[in-house]
C-alpha cells in the first residue's frame, strides 16, 4: 500500500517516509529492549531464589538438632538433675547428702542428714549419720534458735576416726620417754562431745558468746605401731580422757560470703556450720578469738587452757575474677604445772587445710602457727584456678613464735564452687618431703 502511495504522490511519499521509517525503527527497537529486560528479569529472581532456598536449606540444616553422643547424654544428666550440688550437700533440701566429715585420714565417706526446718529463720535442727570405706563413722546432732540480736544452741557428736603423730624433735618429753625422731604413732580415737552456747550480735558483723561441753575420749593404739627399736617404748596416752569445759569467742565477719540462713550459726569460731558448707567469699575480713578452758575428770592428764586466734583477709579485683585470700592461724596450749595433754588436743598442721605439702598429723606440739596464701582467677562460671603457698610450724615454748624455722609448701589446682560455697577442690601440692594430690569436698579454709 505504501508503494502504491509512493507512485500517485511521489513527494508526500518522501515526506511519509522520513516521518515514519524512523518511529517504526523506535518502536521495534523498544519493543525489543522490553523483552529482552522482561527475559533478565526472570533469569535474576530465578537466580534469587535459588539462593534464597539454599541458604534457608543451610540455616534448618545447622539449627537442626544432632545426635549426642552418649557422653553428652550423660553430662547432660548429671546437670539436670543437679547431681553435683546434692553430692556436695549444697542443694538446700531436708534430706541431704554431705560428704566426709567424720575426720582426717578415715576414707572415702560421707554423711545422710536431715534438716526438717530448712525453711524456717529461726530454728536450726540437724541431724546426721554417717561411714566411711574404712570403717570409721559418727553421729550427730544439733537443736538451735535464733533472732537477728542473740542465739542458742545445743549439740552432741559421736565419732570413731583415726589420729597418729609423729615424733619430732620439738616433743622432748616422748624423746625423754624413749621415743625417737620419726617415730610415727597411730590411734583410733572415739570421742563423744556434747554441750551449748549462747550469744549475742550486736551489729550484723560481730558475734560474742559464751558455752559449756563435755568430752569423752577413748584411744584404741593401732597393733600395727612399729618403732626402730625392738620392744620400745610402751604407747602414750592410751587411758580413756574426761573433761568439762567452757569456751567464750568473739567474731568479726564483714565477709560477702556469710553464715546466715541456710548455713547455721558455728558453736565456735573455727567450727563448720550447721549444714557443714564452707564458704567462698570474694571480699571482706573474718577475725576470731576463741579461748577454751578443760577440767580433766579422770586423774590421767591435766587442766589446760587453749587461744585460737585466726584472721582471714579476702580482696577482689578485675570485676570479682581475681581473688586474693590470706589467712594466719595461731594456737597456743597452756597446760598447768607442766602437766601432759593428750595428743588429740594439741594443735597439727599437714594435711589439706593447713600445710597441703606434708601429710596430716605431720607435725604436731602445744602451739601451731600457719599462714596461707591463695591467688583464685575464676576462668569459667563455676571453675576457679588457685595457686597457693603455705607456711607454718609447731612448737614446744611459746617463745617460738614467730617467722622463723617456717615448713613450706607450694601448688595450685582447680576449684568447683559456688558464689557461696566450695563444692570440689583437686590440687596438687609440694613440699620438701613429697608431692600430695588433694581432692577435697571443702575449701581450704
Amino acid at each position: 500500500m505504501l508503494c502504491v502511495f509512493s507512485r500517485l504522490f511521489p513527494q508526500r511519499a518522501d515526506r511519509w517516509r522520513l516521518r515514519v521509517v524512523p518511529l517504526v525503527v523506535l518502536v521495534c527497537a523498544a519493543l525489543s529492549t522490553s523483552l529482552a529486560h522482561g527475559q533478565s528479569e526472570d533469569d535474576g529472581s530465578s537466580r534469587r531464589a535459588a539462593l534464597q532456598a539454599a541458604r534457608e536449606a543451610k540455616t534448618d540444616a545447622d539449627l537442626a538438632p544432632k545426635p549426642r553422643t552418649r557422653l553428652e547424654s550423660t553430662l547432660l544428666w548429671v546437670e539436670e538433675n543437679n547431681i553435683p550440688l546434692i553430692l556436695a550437700g549444697a542443694l538446700q533440701t531436708p534430706v541431704r547428702v554431705l560428704p566426709g566429715g567424720i575426720g582426717p585420714e578415715t576414707g572415702i565417706g560421707g554423711r545422710l542428714a536431715y534438716v526438717p526446718f530448712f525453711r524456717r529463720d529461726d530454728l536450726d535442727v540437724f541431724l546426721a549419720a554417717g561411714g566411711s570405706h574404712r570403717g570409721y563413722w559418727a553421729l550427730e546432732a544439733t537443736a538451735g534458735y535464733r533472732q537477728p540480736r542473740w542465739f542458742g544452741y545445743s549439740y552432741a557428736r559421736w565419732r570413731d576416726r583415726r589420729d597418729r603423730f609423729t615424733v619430732t624433735a620439738q616433743n622432748t618429753r616422748l624423746l625423754d620417754d624413749g621415743f625417737s625422731i620419726g617415730n610415727e604413732i597411730r590411734y583410733d580415737v572415739a570421742d563423744l562431745t556434747t554441750g551449748g552456747v549462747v550469744g549475742l550480735r550486736p551489729t550484723p558483723a560481730l558475734t560474742l558468746a559464751v558455752g559449756g561441753a563435755y568430752a569423752q575420749y577413748d584411744p584404741n593404739p593401732d597393733p600395727n605401731n612399729q618403732y626402730d627399736e625392738p620392744g620400745g617404748p610402751s604407747i602414750p596416752f592410751s587411758e580413756q580422757t574426761r573433761y568439762t569445759g567452757v569456751t567464750a569467742h568473739l567474731i568479726w565477719d564483714t565477709r560477702d560470703a556469710r553464715y546466715e540462713r541456710g548455713f547455721g550459726e558455728r558453736y565456735t569460731p573455727n567450727t563448720d556450720a550447721l549444714t557443714d558448707r564452707p564458704l567462698s567469699p570474694h571480699t571482706g575480713t573474718l577475725l576470731t578469738i576463741e579461748g577454751m578452758r578443760f577440767f580433766e575428770s579422770t586423774n590421767t592428764d591435766g587442766d589446760f587452757a587453749q587461744l585460737t586466734v585466726e584472721a582471714q583477709q579476702y580482696l577482689s579485683f578485675w570485676s570479682k575474677y581475681h581473688t586474693l585470700a590470706l589467712r594466719h592461724r595461731t594456737v597456743l596450749t597452756d597446760p598447768d604445772n607442766r602437766a601432759r595433754v593428750p595428743f588429740y588436743q594439741l594443735p597439727y598442721l599437714g594435711g589439706a587445710h593447713t600445710l597441703r605439702g606434708y601429710d596430716t598429723f605431720r607435725f604436731r606440739d602445744l602451739h601451731a602457727l600457719v599462714y596461707n596464701v591463695e591467688y583464685r582467677w575464676q576462668v569459667w562460671l563455676m571453675a576457679d584456678l588457685v595457686l597457693f603457698a603455705d607456711a607454718g610450724k609447731t612448737f614446744d615454748e611459746a617463745t617460738a613464735w614467730g617467722l622463723t624455722n617456717l615448713q613450706t609448701s607450694v601448688g595450685g589446682g582447680l576449684r568447683i564452687a559456688t558464689g557461696r560455697s566450695t563444692l570440689v577442690r583437686l590440687e596438687v601440692a609440694r613440699s620438701p618431703e613429697d608431692v600430695r594430690f588433694i581432692v577435697r569436698f571443702s575449701s581450704s579454709f
